[in-house]
């Protein structure tokens, strides 16, 4: 087998080629392409790492500043920004605040689908003293049941909570 060289063909004015750089093949290390690919991906994974890291250090900080005192102490054992900022790391703020929104959610809401134990479905439209659930059935019907014996269907509508505070704006003003 004979040499391998690495030459450059260039194109001329004219439409014909000329070559330059005239040199002797020699083969990539690929121990040095596979170390330099891993540490640039490492790199630039890293990079974006901290940068989302910022990124969601900055909302929960936003989130957790727009909550009540009372949301706050009840999540973080403390009232002012400045206390939690210095007890928590972030990954511990956001983990709590993460728990606290999940366990919101998987409240009963206004607006929430409900099933009853007799299967009938319903829509909540209040709550009394966070054991009663007020809804409106499929049929138009009203009713009030334990918060415990229903149990949410998955679906939510806005709307509903959306009337209820128009009629309660309505009739105050």
């Amino acid at each position: 087998m004979g040499k391998k060289y690495l030459l450059e063909i260039e194109e001329n004015k004219d439409g014909s080629f000329a070559w330059s750089n005239f040199a002797p093949y020699t083969a990539p290390d690929l121990e040095r392409v596979r170390a330099d690919a891993y540490n640039d991906g490492y790199k630039a994974g890293r990079e974006a790492g901290i940068k989302d890291g910022k990124c969601e250090a900055w909302e929960a900080a936003k989130r957790i500043e727009i909550l009540y005192e009372a949301e706050k102490f009840e999540i973080f054992g403390e009232y002012d920004m400045f206390h939690i900022m210095r007890r928590y790391t972030p990954a511990e703020a956001i983990d709590k605040l993460k728990a606290y929104e999940q366990e919101k959610e998987e409240q009963i809401q206004v607006g929430d689908e409900i099933e009853t134990p007799s299967g009938s479905k319903g829509y909540v439209v209040n709550f009394t003293d966070d054991e009663l659930v007020h809804y409106v059935s499929s049929e138009g019907r009203f009713g009030t049941m334990g918060m415990s014996a229903v149990s949410k269907t998955g679906r939510h509508f806005p709307e509903i909570a959306t009337v209820l505070e128009k009629m309660r704006e309505e009739s105050n003003g």
